[in-house]
């Protein structure tokens, strides 16, 4: 017995192009929310479900003669043309399983990406200059992107309004359902609504000496006293000085005493070893390794979640971000930058979790003090494009 699948069945193809030849209005919702061009094997196929395609959203139907027309004028293959188009519409109307053939083209069409991830895994493996539990997780990934979902990108007013209505309505009734993370300072969180816990970008820019690794910490530190767990990445500072600084905001210390405890009274020091005990319980990780790249923080990011659960993700800073990218390697530092703030607003919107990023400013935006504007984020415009929030330091009195 042969348990073997093929990874492309060109009959069903047919059968499925046939249908929608004969009556694209009726198998609309289930053939184009569910299907692309790529859930097409042959060529020809490709071809003909796009000018299908393109026809009935252009005029909102199509007609066998238009689309034979347009097709048989075109590079499309003139006897798989002929055959698909063979038949009558009451043949058609008597086989009632469209919805079932959807889905076996589906699940060949995620077959054959699957297969393809692996097979351009299989080299990466074999290379000694490519992380591989980067190459782990993109396999990873390529699988869990192709997962067959019955949920539609397609939505309607009636649906959309109505199961909206309802989300805020279950709101309003269990106010305990938390969809945002609070940073804990009121008028911020008045003023942009807390983090999102659907995922989103928010970044963090400030010059050299305002104070962006600390404001990160403050928010990390609120997070995890309201239990939700975090990932702090830092490039800069290793877990102990982190520790100290999270110390000296938790105590209301001055940091010189956490750095010199010869200073603490042993008032302060019993009032801070209280307020960190409830840290003991939390899953507050630091990510501190040497160099810490972009695909660690992907790796421990995803390893966390799958695990523990994780809520929350802090980046100190982007621009001190390795990329173990190969195609990145001789990559201008505004590619570079590019290619990290595109990656991590990718990696939130997968975990669903808000990615808060620090990032520093031009040296020349400090001129006269002034207030830092969005256009003085280092490095790269895509900062601002790729980000849902950002979020400006500024001290007055630095100056």
């Amino acid at each position: 017995m042969n348990n073997y699948l093929p990874i492309n069945d060109n009959l069903i193809e047919k059968l499925v192009l046939k249908y929608l030849m004969f009556n694209a209005n009726m198998y609309y919702n289930n053939a184009f929310a569910r299907l692309n061009k790529n859930s097409f094997y042959s060529i020809n196929n490709q071809l003909i479900y796009e000018e299908i395609k393109e026809q009935f959203e252009a005029n909102g139907y199509t007609t066998r003669e238009n689309l034979y027309m347009t097709l048989i004028s075109s590079s499309v293959n003139k006897k798989e043309l002929n055959d698909i188009m063979a038949g009558t519409n009451e043949d058609i109307m008597q086989d009632s399983d469209f919805e079932l053939k959807c889905v076996m083209l589906k699940e060949l069409e995620i077959r054959r990406n699957v297969s393809k991830a692996m097979m351009e895994s299989l080299p990466k493996l074999q290379r000694t200059d490519i992380d591989v539990f980067e190459t782990i997780e993109s396999l990873n990934s390529a699988v869990e992107s192709n997962e067959v979902t019955d949920s539609n990108e397609i939505g309607f007013a009636e649906d959309y309004i109505n199961e909206t209505l309802i989300h805020i309505k279950d709101r309003m009734d269990n106010p305990e359902i938390e969809e945002y993370i609070e940073s804990g300072l009121r008028m911020l969180d008045r003023n942009i609504n807390g983090w999102s816990m659907n995922g989103e970008l928010i970044v963090v820019g400030g010059r050299t000496g305002m104070g962006k690794t600390m404001f990160c910490l403050n928010l990390n530190c609120h997070a995890v006293s309201k239990g939700f767990k975090s990932l702090f990445a830092s490039v800069e500072m290793d877990r102990r000085e982190l520790t100290y600084r999270m110390f000296a905001n938790l105590g209301d210390l001055e940091s010189y005493k956490i750095n010199t405890p010869k200073f603490l009274t042993k008032d302060e020091y019993s009032n801070l070893v209280d307020n960190v005990k409830p840290m003991l319980d939390s899953n507050n990780a630091i990510l501190d390794k040497g160099g810490v790249s972009l695909e660690d923080i992907k790796r421990e990011a995803r390893k966390l979640h799958r695990t523990t659960g994780l809520d929350i993700i802090f980046v100190d800073y982007i621009q001190k971000l390795k990329v173990k990218n190969p195609d990145y390697k001789r990559a201008t530092t505004v590619e570079k930058i590019g290619y990290i703030t595109g990656e991590l607003k990718s990696l939130s919107q997968e975990l669903k979790v808000p990615i808060i990023a620090a990032a520093q400013l031009n040296r020349d935006s400090a001129k006269e003090g002034a207030k830092p504007q969005l256009h003085d984020l280092k490095g790269s415009g895509d900062i601002e494009q790729d980000a849902n929030k950002v979020i400006l330091l500024h001290r007055p009195a630095y100056y």
